[in-house]
């Protein structure tokens, strides 16, 4: 009959170790961060405890990429809204987490990426989003429609002043030639 071990510092030193090999086979990542662990003398007891803390962070982290993306998707197929670029919109969508302390939040992160999911222009998610970043939104849509006229307008005048220059050589031209008939008109 086998021994069962008792001292609980070795328990930990073999729940540590087990957890390692677990996640050998799943996650080249999860053992290189246990590795660095390791290697920074952290104690074999607390690895499993922090690998759990790195791999929240890592998920909440991918949910909120993945929010990012399903808002900015959301926010170009929405006609009603102005148009902005979409740098603008993620640092305006930081901002709206930011007020609401939710930006490392997993589950608010979660709720408000199925909410868009599953209710796009009718999110109260998007539709909070917009509302707290109106002012912004409205100040960059308006400097893009502004540029936008800008260049359209500088567009205008290099059409208009091409046009000028092929009259101007058409009628270079036409002297030319004209001055050149008179040449030899008058030999």
């Amino acid at each position: 009959m086998g021994r069962e071990v008792q001292d609980p510092q070795a328990l930990a030193h073999l729940e540590g170790l087990n957890f390692y090999l677990s996640l050998y086979e799943q996650d080249p990542e999860w053992v290189a961060f246990i590795q660095q662990e390791l290697n920074h003398n952290t104690p074999l007891e607390d690895i499993p405890g922090r690998l759990r803390l790195f791999l929240m962070e890592e998920r909440t982290s991918n949910v909120r990429m993945d929010l990012i993306q399903e808002f900015l998707a959301l926010y170009a197929r929405n006609g009603a809204v102005l148009p902005v670029e979409p740098y603008l919109l993620e640092g305006a969508l930081r901002s709206y987490l930011d007020s609401i302390r939710a930006t490392d939040d997993f589950s608010i992160l979660q709720a408000a990426y199925q909410d868009l999911r599953d209710h796009e222009e009718g999110s109260f998610f998007f539709r909070d989003v917009v509302s707290h970043n109106r002012d912004f939104l409205e100040a960059q849509s308006a400097k893009r429609t502004w540029i936008e006229v800008e260049r359209n307008s500088l567009y205008s005048k290099i059409e208009r002043a091409q046009a000028r220059l092929e009259r101007t050589e058409f009628q270079h031209t036409l002297l030319i030639f004209q001055l050149e008939d008179r040449k030899r008109g008058g030999e």
